[in-house]
């Protein structure tokens, strides 16, 4: 009878033992829990700081143009919301095309929030962006035309 309860109670040390280091290994990406810009084990480091600054390559358009050495360069927004972004897009003597304001979609997506020139272009678009590389679809479309036309900018691995 005495080997009985030494087997339970074994089987019962193990199967806690086996619990315990599933649950411990088991946790989920910090990243999972924290809303949108945002990451870390307490949620409180905002990640459009990590991408702050000039990331440089080429694109094209949907005419055909080719566009060598241009840049999109990020700066955080006068703003507390942590999935906005300021965006400048750059030709190649680092000269500003457009001023546009992005929105962090995830940690790592973003839209381009519409915007409308004085001139009458139109801007949206999507992208994608790490802390090395970033990519870029624009699209531009010209009220003045009738009908109105679009231009699609893709810049794809501009490169930090």
């Amino acid at each position: 009878m005495k080997s009985v309860k030494q087997i339970a109670f074994a089987a019962l040390l193990t199967i806690g033992a086996f619990g315990a280091v599933t649950m411990v290994s088991c946790n989920k990406d910090d990243d999972e829990t924290c809303p949108v810009g945002y990451e870390g084990s307490d949620c409180k480091t905002e990640v459009r700081t990590k991408y702050i600054g000039a990331y440089v390559g080429n694109g094209s358009d949907n005419d055909g143009q080719t566009y060598t050495g241009w840049r999109l360069v990020f700066a955080p927004t006068n703003t507390t919301d942590a999935t906005k972004m300021s965006m400048i897009l750059q030709n190649q003597n680092t000269a500003p095309v457009v001023a546009l304001t992005v929105t962090l979609k995830s940690n790592t997506t973003f839209d381009v929030d519409n915007f409308t020139t004085t001139d009458n272009y139109t801007y949206s678009g999507t992208g994608t962006i790490n802390a090395t590389s970033a990519s870029l679809t624009l699209n531009q479309k010209d009220n003045e035309d009738t009908p109105p036309s679009t231009i699609i900018f893709t810049f794809n691995n501009m490169i930090k």
